[in-house]
């Protein structure tokens, strides 16, 4: 019967495997030059590492553990399998035993979800201590049907049955009363498949029908223990759990460990043949699988593992599990599905496009000594009437065409030394220069303010865009720059603006006399200008002249824009001074943080402090067009941030006057 099956069944394949390729149509395809033809996919694609591993009972698993994989539809799978073993006082004391068995499966999907499969099984068994010394058991017969869904990426359920035809003793046939069935419900968590890892675990839970002793319902005696190893049946039913650990190295290997155990119903204790030991656990079915799979070819599978059997206490009627079985398998996979081969038919080429007559020159300008960007460096063409350009926030330049050629570029920044780069035009491609510019040495400015009598008076002092500070009839204002041209802006509450072009220049201090002139040209009497108002206060507010100076600090609760009661009283004073002072016409309320927070975050907060701060002030009668709000976060510490103490003095609200009359 097993040579039939194979006979049968290697033909087909072969046939199958030698099918002409068609294309997308069905038509047969013409052998054409490898040039002319994509190849097909992968095979792996086709029939994934996990669906190309038979089981030894057929389905796709590991060795005797199934999984809820169906396999790629309308692919078949043979497994041939060959185990061994050899004991000493086993099954039975003080005689050696010598067991073979080989198994022939083959597994087919007909369609997504389900797999069918089919195996035969013949076993030879070789010991002294029964009578026969020598029992062989050919053609078990097993037909099942499996079915199985992944609910997820990497979760899969299945179920199986199947039949099992055990056929009688030294190849008598199929024994009908001796036909067992099994029921098995399997979960597969496949992380390979889901993505996560190259391992899948599966589990099944079967329950076994047991009707293997009507083999020997013929025989005049008891059978021995020896006698119910060699036949492989049993009297009980059971309930078996497996569980298998399979790890994937595509497309080479994948090793696996398995565990099965079984538990038999209603054993009769007191029924034991010649040999039996006492039932107990150790008589209970159950092994340790380790076991490796290696894919030398995308079509074949090679199988070698180890049986480790932990039960060492045979009794009659229940399978026993030998110390050791080695296993040796090798599968092969067919998938008979045409594989599509796309031609792509080769387009007339296209003329070649014009070559280009002109040519680009980009470039960057950095820092020489720190590496960093230049923005805003002048970009000048020597020799050539073209408008100058200036580099960008990430120091580069570029966008005009010009005629193949040498090209020199004078470059120059404020504070940095001019430079000369150079490039080479080539017609349709971009010349690069890169453009290094030496700092120069800082130059220093000192600005003393006078009034219109020659007095030294404090101003507010801008030099450019970046520097600004105060100077006081103590102390002129002092600031270090960059080389070059500023715009210096000197002013004060009740003055004229003071406004001019100075040069500053490298290595060298500027030192200048800046006078102001009262507002009209003269000092305003005391009970008109604003020199009157200049010194007023209101309790915890003081307008000095320049700007609102708050005896007392403006504090908020933990982290939020709500007042505290102190800060209130102290804005209330505020309210009334600012009405009592109608020259200040135009102010700033400013909120600053710590630095403790993301930036944004601490932005946002100040923001909500200085609104709060302007919203209590209208309250109180200021006029709202009056004031405006602005959060800077913590853009300008006035102290370390080290301390609580730095940081509380950091948590600040300021007033700017904008416009005054």
């Amino acid at each position: 019967m097993r040579f039939a099956c194979v006979w049968v069944l290697v033909p087909a394949m072969v046939w199958a495997q030698k099918a002409p390729e068609t294309d997308a149509l069905g038509l047969p395809v013409d052998p054409k030059p490898a040039a002319e033809a994509k190849a097909a996919p992968p095979p792996d694609e086709r029939a994934p590492l996990r669906q190309r591993s038979a089981s030894s009972g057929g389905p796709l698993g590991t060795d005797r553990v199934w999984s809820a994989d169906p396999g790629a539809p309308e692919t078949f799978r043979l497994h041939i399998g060959l185990g061994y073993s050899k004991a000493s006082d086993w099954p039975r004391d003080g005689f050696e035993n010598t067991f073979v068995e080989t198994e022939y499966t083959l597994a087919y999907t007909p369609m997504e979800y389900f797999e069918a499969f089919v195996g035969l099984r013949n076993t030879s068994n070789t010991n002294d201590g029964s009578k026969p010394a020598h029992i062989a058991s050919q053609g078990d017969l097993s037909l099942g049907l499996k079915g199985g869904y992944f609910v997820t990426d990497a979760v899969g359920l299945g179920a199986a049955a199947q039949l099992r035809f055990l056929g009688g003793i030294d190849g008598g046939g199929p024994v009908g009363a001796g036909t067992s069935a099994e029921l098995r419900a399997l979960f597969t968590f496949d992380m390979h498949r889901g993505g996560v890892a190259p391992v899948r675990v599966l589990f099944d839970v079967s329950y076994y029908i047991e009707n293997g002793e009507a083999l020997y319902d013929d025989q005049p005696q008891e059978p021995d223990i020896v006698q119910d190893w060699a036949l492989q049946a049993g009297r009980y039913n059971r309930m078996m759990l497996g569980f298998a650990l399979e790890g994937i190295v595509e497309p080479w290997v994948a090793p696996y460990l398995e565990y099965r155990v079984g538990t038999p119903f209603l054993v009769q204790i007191d029924r034991k043949g010649e040999g039996s030991k006492d039932f107990a656990f150790g008589s209970v079915p159950h092994f340790l699988v380790p076991g490796l799979r290696a894919f030398p070819h995308e079509t074949v599978a090679l199988d070698l593992g180890v049986r480790l059997g932990l039960s060492d206490q045979p009794f009659t009627g229940v399978p026993a599990t030998p110390p050791w079985e080695v296993f040796v398998g090798v599968g092969y996979t067919l998938d008979p599905r045409p594989k599509v081969i796309e031609r792509e038919v080769a387009a007339p080429a296209p003329p070649p496009p014009p070559k280009p007559e002109y040519g680009g020159v980009v470039g960057r300008v950095v820092d020489a000594k720190t590496k960093k960007a230049i923005a805003g460096a002048k970009i000048a063409y020597k020799g050539r009437k073209l408008s100058a350009q200036t580099t960008g926030a990430d120091g580069r330049f570029g966008g005009y065409l010009l005629a193949p050629g040498a090209v020199e570029l004078q470059v120059s920044a404020r504070g940095y030394a001019p430079a000369t780069g150079k490039g080479a035009v080539v017609a349709g491609s971009d010349a690069k220069v890169k453009v290094a510019l030496k700092p120069l040495a800082k130059g220093r400015i000192e600005v003393r303010v006078f009034d219109d009598l020659g007095k030294k008076m404090g101003a507010s002092v801008r030099v450019g865009d970046d520097l600004s500070g105060d100077a006081t009839p103590d102390e002129p204002f002092k600031a270090e720059a960059k080389p070059g041209k500023y715009k210096l802006v000197v002013g004060t509450p009740g003055f004229r603006q003071n406004e001019r072009e100075v040069e500053i220049k490298s290595g060298e201090t500027i030192t200048l006399r800046v006078a102001l002139q009262s507002d009209g040209g003269k000092r305003l009497p005391a009970k008109k200008g604003r020199r009157a108002a200049r010194g007023s206060a209101q309790g915890a507010a003081v307008f000095t002249g320049k700007g609102i100076r708050m005896k007392r600090p403006i504090r908020f609760a933990g982290k939020t824009a709500r007042l505290t009661a102190s800060s209130r009283k102290a804005l209330d004073d505020l309210a009334a001074l600012l009405q009592s002072v109608p020259q200040v016409r135009r102010m700033r309320i400013i909120g600053h943080t710590d630095n403790r927070g993301k930036r944004a975050a601490l932005e946002a907060l100040s923001t909500k402090r200085a609104k709060a701060v302007r919203s209590y002030l209208t309250k109180r009668g200021v006029a709202a067009k009056r004031l405006s709000a602005r959060g800077l976060g913590s853009k300008r510490p006035i102290a370390p941030n080290l301390t609580a103490r730095g940081r509380a003095k950091n948590n600040r609200i300021g007033f700017m006057i904008l416009e005054l009359d």
